[in-house]
């Protein structure tokens, strides 16, 4: 019966040791970046900074100088950008409940509904503005080509 036992036990024991170091390896990676500081996050990708939208990969191909220059540009604004889409975020929160509520009120549903719109709006000046700045600072090839990529299909 003990033979049986010892090819379990020593599985079971691999297994542990495996779910260990999967575990630990989890937990470095969550709270590594924490400790690390501002540094991982003080450059993030040029898509992020206008949102990940096609245009803003468009700007993570141009040439490094060029999208270090655009990025640079743009530094200045992240606050704004920043406040603006938590303001937006906070606003389709406030939908959401209002949509939620028992009782149904469609004036005040329109109220959240414009309170979105106007936020949107706010966010989409904030990045226009960013994105005017940071096209300045590169090059007229790299805004040609950068331009050529607004007439594309989503």
């Amino acid at each position: 019966m003990s033979d049986r036992s010892a090819p379990r036990g020593r599985w079971l024991a691999v297994f542990l040791l495996a779910s260990l170091a999967v575990n630990c390896l989890l937990i470095g990676v969550m709270f590594g970046t924490r400790l690390a500081g501002p540094a991982l996050h003080d450059q993030p990708p040029a898509a992020a900074q206008l949102g990940g939208g096609a245009f803003g990969q468009h700007v993570g191909q141009l040439p490094e100088a060029e999208r270090r220059k655009f990025m640079l540009a743009m530094r200045p604004f992240r606050p704004g950008i920043r406040t603006a889409r938590m303001a937006l975020v906070e606003a389709r929160r406030h939908l959401a409940a209002t949509i939620a509520q028992p009782d149904f009120n469609a004036a005040s549903v329109t109220a959240a509904f414009a309170d979105v719109r106007a936020h949107a709006s706010a966010l989409q000046e904030h990045v226009q503005e960013a994105t005017a700045a940071a096209l300045a600072a590169v090059s007229p090839e790299s805004r040609r080509e950068l331009a050529g990529t607004l007439n594309m299909p989503p």
